[in-house]
């Protein structure tokens, strides 16, 4: 689950490279690979802050039951980030103030980064369909996720989001 930073400069991803899944970046012009966390961070996802500072991704490990963290660029420990619904297709608005996260592949959840309640805004009452990766459009208006039954996939749009 690759992602490049805003500034085109780095690409974060998870790799098993140590022994376990962790996040890693790669400069993208001279080639140096770093591996920033050291929790076996699994899940599969990683994005960065819209700054570039920093990497927000789902650790499974972390508080038992999981949470999504935040790790520096410049390396040292990663810290909680949200306790967001869900954690492992998160997508984050485009004011990174809510986590938009799937629940059991059929129900939509966002959750305040700051804490707060989780609102559930979309499910899908057949149980053979699936919601995969909800991203937010760059406005905040609209969201986008696939939508997989067992008869084949296409994507759906949420309008008017706000």
């Amino acid at each position: 689950n690759p992602f490049y930073s805003p500034d085109g400069r780095w690409i974060a991803f998870q790799s098993d490279r140590s022994g376990r899944m962790e996040v890693w970046v790669l400069n993208h012009q001279t080639g140096e690979v770093r591996q920033l966390s050291h929790e076996g961070s699994g899940g599969h996802f990683t994005r960065w802050t819209p700054e570039g500072d920093a990497i927000v991704f789902r650790c499974p490990t972390c508080n038992r039951t999981g949470q999504t963290m935040k790790i520096p660029l410049a390396g040292g420990p990663a810290i909680p980030f949200s306790n967001a619904k869900g954690g492992s297709h998160i997508s984050l608005s485009p004011d990174f103030t809510h986590v938009m996260d799937v629940v059991g592949h059929n129900v939509v959840w966002v959750s305040p980064v700051s804490g707060g309640t989780p609102v559930k805004v979309f499910e899908f009452p057949d149980s053979n369909t699936r919601i995969d990766y909800p991203v937010w459009s760059p406005d905040g208006k609209a969201v986008v996720f696939d939508r997989f039954r067992p008869q084949g996939g296409d994507i759906w749009m949420m309008e008017d989001f706000e």
